[in-house]
């Protein structure tokens, strides 16, 4: 049976349950000495919330996921340089690293040639 249009959400699901801040303890090890562990509870915590932001992008939407990775790789790499300044610092890195990925998807889209 087919999706009836009824079904698909006209608007992105309401936001994650926020946190107040993330665990300091969790932030050195990913920095010092990651294990699989620890990357499996940032995504936990995490993906949720880039979700819901990438989700706000209508035209995103069917790449949350990729871009969710692509976020998720930014962090790995630069983890060693974030400095945590003050509650909130490192979902406020995450959010600007996740608008970095939106914009350059748009722009790639926005680039692409048409098709026809």
């Amino acid at each position: 049976s087919g999706t009836l249009w009824s079904d698909i959400p006209t608007s992105p699901p309401d936001p994650p349950v926020p946190m107040d801040t993330t665990s300091l303890t969790l932030l050195g090890r990913l920095r010092d000495h990651p294990v699989e562990a620890d990357w499996r509870r940032l995504y936990a915590l995490y993906h949720p919330l880039v979700q819901y932001w990438v989700g706000r992008v209508p035209d995103l939407r069917d790449e949350s996921e990729d871009l969710f990775h692509e976020v998720l790789t930014a962090v790995v790499r630069n983890i060693p340089r974030f400095d945590r300044r003050h509650p909130g610092s490192f979902r406020a890195w995450l959010r600007v690293i996740t608008v970095n990925r939106i914009r350059e998807s748009v722009r790639k889209r926005r680039n692409r040639p048409l098709v026809g």
